[in-house]
Order: C-alpha cells, then sequence, then structure tokens
C-alpha cells in the first residue's frame, strides 16, 4: 500500500479516468438539479443561484445610486439584497476593498442573473487565456472540484487563479507585466500575503515593482472615482469583519479553511487561535522565503510553495479559494515530471475542494492546513531539483 502511494502507481490513467468520469457526471447532475429546482433566481433552500455573488451585485448597485460607502454598512447593503430576494434566508457580507467596487458597479449594470453568467464566464475566460500554452489532462482539469465549488457559489476564484497564474507564468520573460498581474490580487489581499516575500526572495525586483504599481493604481483610481468615504468604511468595517466572521465564526468554521478556523475548529479560544495564525503565517513566510531563493526549483513548486504557504499565511481563506490549487496543479502536469510521493500528494490537492468543508462540519478535521504543512515540509526535505 504504502508502496503504490510512493510511486503513484494507484492512479493509473484507467482509474484516473474513472474517477474524473463519475466526478464530472456528479457535478453536471448537481448543477442540472440545482437549475431545475430553483425558482425566480433562488434555489430549493431560498438562497440566490450563485450565491455570495450576490453581495457583490448588491455593492455595485449601492455604487451605481451614488453611495458606494455603503457597501460597507451591513443594513444597507442588506437592505438591496432584500429588495432582490425578500425571502433571503441569510445576509451575504461585503468585505473587499474599493478597488473591487470598481468591477461590481459595472456587473450591477445588468439584473442579477445576467451580471452573475457574465461574471463567471468573463473569469473563466481569463483563466483560460492564462493557461494558454501548457499541457494537462483536460478531463482532470474540468472535473477539478474546484471548479464546481466556485461556479456554484458565484465566486471569485476564476479570477484570482487567472491573476496568479498568469502573472507566475510571465514572471522570467515579462516582469513588470508579470508583477503587474500579482498586484491585481490587492482585490483580495489576504491571497497576495506572501508575494511580496516570494518575489524579494526571488530577486524578482521588476515584478515587485510592476505589483507596488500595480497596487497603488488599483488604490488611486478607486479613490480618485469612489472617494475617500469608500475608503474610510472599508477600513472601519475591517474590525466588524474580524470579530463577525471570523472570531464568532459567523459562516462557520469548518467552511474557513485557515489555520485560525482550525485552531477554533479544535476547541481553541480566540486568542489562542489568533496566535496559532501568526506563528502560521510566520512559518510560512519563512519556507516560502527559502524555497524561492532555491537554485533549480521548478516554477510548479515554486508555485505550489507560494499556494500552500498562503494557505497557511491567510487569516482569512474560504473553501472556495482552494480554486488556487488549480495553479500547481495545471503548472505540475505541464512539467510532467514526478518525486515520489508527488502523485498521491497532488491527487490530494485535486480532491481537497470537494472534502475540505464536509470533513471539517462532520468530523472536526482541518484537512487544508494539515495538507499544507505536508506539503512545505516535502518541498522543504528535498536535496535537489528534479
Amino acid at each position: 500500500m504504502l508502496e503504490a502511494l510512493r510511486s503513484g502507481a494507484w492512479l493509473n490513467p484507467r482509474r484516473r479516468k474513472a474517477w474524473c468520469l463519475i466526478a464530472l457526471a456528479g457535478f453536471v447532475i448537481a448543477l442540472f438539479l440545482l437549475a431545475a429546482t430553483s425558482n425566480d433566481g433562488q434555489d430549493f433552500r431560498g438562497r440566490p443561484l450563485g450565491s455570495d455573488f450576490l453581495n457583490v451585485w448588491a455593492a455595485g448597485r449601492l455604487a451605481l445610486e451614488g453611495a458606494p460607502e455603503a457597501a460597507w454598512n451591513y443594513a444597507r447593503h442588506a437592505e438591496v439584497e432584500l429588495a432582490l430576494f425578500p425571502s433571503l434566508p441569510a445576509y451575504y457580507g461585503w468585505h473587499y476593498p474599493p478597488p473591487f467596487l470598481l468591477l461590481a458597479a459595472i456587473l450591477a449594470l445588468l439584473p442579477y442573473l445576467a451580471a452573475l453568467a457574465l461574471w463567471q464566464l468573463a473569469s473563466f475566460a481569463a483563466l483560460y487565456w492564462a493557461a494558454k500554452g501548457l499541457s494537462f489532462n483536460r478531463l482532470a482539469a474540468w472535473a477539478f472540484p474546484g471548479l464546481f465549488v466556485n461556479v456554484t457559489h458565484g465566486h471569485n476564484g476564476f479570477l484570482s487563479c487567472a491573476l496568479m497564474l498568469g502573472g507566475l507564468r510571465l514572471l522570467d520573460q515579462r516582469p513588470w507585466l508579470a508583477g503587474a498581474l500579482l498586484g491585481g490580487l490587492s482585490f483580495k489581499p489576504q491571497l497576495g500575503v506572501l508575494i511580496p516575500v516570494a518575489l524579494a526572495a526571488g530577486g524578482s525586483w521588476r515584478a515587485v515593482g510592476g505589483a507596488s504599481l500595480s497596487v497603488a493604481g488599483l488604490a488611486g483610481v478607486s479613490w480618485l472615482i469612489l472617494g475617500t468615504p469608500s475608503w474610510l468604511s472599508f477600513i472601519d468595517s475591517v474590525a466588524l469583519t474580524r470579530h463577525a466572521v471570523l472570531e464568532a465564526g459567523a459562516i462557520g468554521f469548518g467552511k474557513m479553511q485557515n489555520v485560525f478556523a482550525a485552531a477554533r475548529l479544535l476547541g481553541a479560544d480566540v486568542q489562542a487561535a489568533w496566535i496559532a495564525q501568526g506563528l502560521s503565517a510566520l512559518l510560512a513566510a519563512w519556507a516560502v522565503g527559502v524555497l524561492w531563493r532555491r537554485q533549480g526549483l521548478s516554477l510548479a513548486d515554486k508555485a505550489l510553495s507560494l499556494m500552500l504557504g498562503t494557505i497557511l499565511a491567510a487569516p482569512y481563506l474560504l473553501d472556495y479559494d482552494l480554486m488556487l490549487l488549480a495553479v500547481p496543479l495545471l503548472l505540475k502536469a505541464d512539467e510532467g515530471r514526478f518525486r515520489p510521493w508527488e502523485i498521491s500528494f497532488f491527487a490530494l490537492l485535486w480532491v481537497l475542494p470537494l472534502l475540505a468543508r464536509p470533513l471539517g462540519l462532520w468530523l472536526y478535521l482541518p484537512l487544508t492546513p494539515l495538507a499544507a504543512l505536508l506539503g512545505l515540509w516535502f518541498l522543504l526535505s528535498r536535496r535537489n531539483p528534479v
């Protein structure tokens, strides 16, 4: 058994194809049933289709109405959501910085379902562009559970993945553009927390410059268009978000995939959980710095270290953010070379978006941080590049 896991022989082409077909068939059936049992844009439980996209659309509507700062006012924001779906069973909060509100306003020009469709198709097209030229198994890519989780939540994983994959692939050839793409992740800053560490450790100073200009440019444009009150409202909302969403677990610690949530899931108090999160972030920053300085490390392994480090460092991470695992999966498949244990580990990463939440909710098992720790240990323990 151990030898099969070590060599990856257990995942032969026939078995891999069968599992991917089963997963893909399951996702297609689930999407069909979701659509068939929906009514007026809501599923059978009353939740909006593409549930988490509702907070984006509602924030965009407030911006179009001339009150962008109200997007971070939970009462005002909830009014817009309830005006669209009066029987809404839950509130979907807006926690993003102002630059993302510019995109939300553009999407909110359309009716909700049309905006949702445009959002998913356009962001997926960006990911398709970022992956252009890579060689990988198309069936495994289409069956990747992260894609299904992202679509059903109407979330921004395709855009995050496109920016990360595009930025990393262009790092050597067009570093300024690569940095600009990576800086675009400032729309969701917790996902970019280790990018400066990685770029600095790898000596990619032009990419650092590109990322800095990108972040500053997005912040400046949003300030000019949306005004100072929007930034002040966002800053004021951070403490409330930290308390209500993170510390009180309003969305459930099983759904959250970071170390803080794992500690809370296992019974730690808030202070202990924050200490664990801080130590985890320091460990992740150190590991990413060491690995990105290492000579001969492939792009796939650099991407893997950055994604695993982000999991351990991000103070706020949900299961649909695991769409980012597509970055090292695609790059490793294109590389086509696997060390002992790697096939089994990448198979775990492939299925992780599907398993992470159920295991957290039902078994109180924080699989995602454990997998990230295992992966970083595996990378750090290597002596020579492939």
